[in-house]
């Protein structure tokens, strides 16, 4: 059995609480076998009033006192923390002088800079790692590559922790850097148009309310929609445990800086609403 240790802000949240459920559909999909073994949190109780003793005890998990004790029982490491990712980089300065393969939760960085330096710091301890939102591995995705348009309708209502959901689709379907971004803002809506250098064009849709659609059209005005219902977390984790297994990336692993790249230019073109924000 590989062992796979957890770091993260507080551990009572979606993706931790999921992690081992997740990791045990992978194995069964793989033919591995891999286990949630250690986990630490920096805070020890949980927003909803969990403890990181509590969260442990219900999932067999032991508990760390460190990042270090961590990373030195575990063979793989994930750091977590969906919704802190200004927490990422501190993290990843102690977790990857072990060397060991790591993945990191969305969004992978608060701003383009702090991606950058992670990026420095694998390069530094040969530590081998990638990030990515579980929606990327939607398998509708793959039915509705190679369109022209896309509109990408999602739900989410802050746009820092919710962006990297809607840029990382993009990326999977136009796999290109982004040329020129502008936003509007309408009600609790948040409407993104991105222009990217192969030509291709997106827009994004983000309302609290709203399930997960792509609308596409090709260049012959063909085109349609698909609902995205596939298991979209499952799918990533099976992604993740197969990095842990191989070493190899699911997907150009430089893409994670241009994602980066492009929350940052939305962000800002948030606050200059219907401005174009150049490359």
């Amino acid at each position: 059995m590989k062992k796979i240790g957890i770091i993260d802000y507080y551990l009572s949240q979606y993706h931790s609480n999921n992690a081992q459920r997740w990791v045990e559909m992978a194995n069964n999909a793989l033919g591995v076998e891999y286990r949630v073994c250690y986990a630490y949190a920096e805070l020890d109780v949980s927003p909803d009033g969990v403890t990181t003793d509590e969260w442990c005890k219900q999932r067999d998990v032991i508990k760390c006192e460190s990042i270090d004790e961590v990373c030195e029982k575990s063979d793989f490491i994930m750091i977590i923390a969906p919704d802190n990712s200004e927490k990422h980089l501190e993290y990843a300065k102690t977790a990857f002088k072990y060397g060991k393969r790591t993945f990191i939760d969305k969004t992978f960085a608060p701003d383009y800079e702090s991606a950058k330096k992670i990026y420095e710091l694998g390069e530094k301890y040969n530590t081998k790692f990638f990030s990515c939102s579980s929606l990327r591995f939607a398998d509708e995705l793959q039915l509705i590559k190679g369109a022209q348009n896309y509109v990408i309708v999602s739900d989410g209502f802050k746009l820092p922790v919710y962006l990297v959901h809607q840029v990382e689709m993009m990326m999977e379907l136009v796999n290109s850097k982004a040329k020129r971004v502008k936003m509007e803002i309408q009600g609790h809506q948040k409407i993104s148009r991105v222009e990217f250098e192969n030509g291709k064009t997106i827009t994004a849709v983000m309302d609290k309310y709203a399930p997960y659609y792509i609308f596409y059209s090709n260049e012959d005005t063909t085109g349609g929609f698909v609902e995205i219902k596939s298991p979209f977390f499952a799918n990533q984790i099976r992604n993740v445990v197969k990095f842990f297994e191989t070493g190899e990336y699911p997907f150009d692993n430089e893409q994670t800086l241009e994602i980066m790249r492009i929350i940052e230019m939305l962000l800002k073109a948030s606050k200059n609403q219907n401005v174009w924000i150049e490359n």
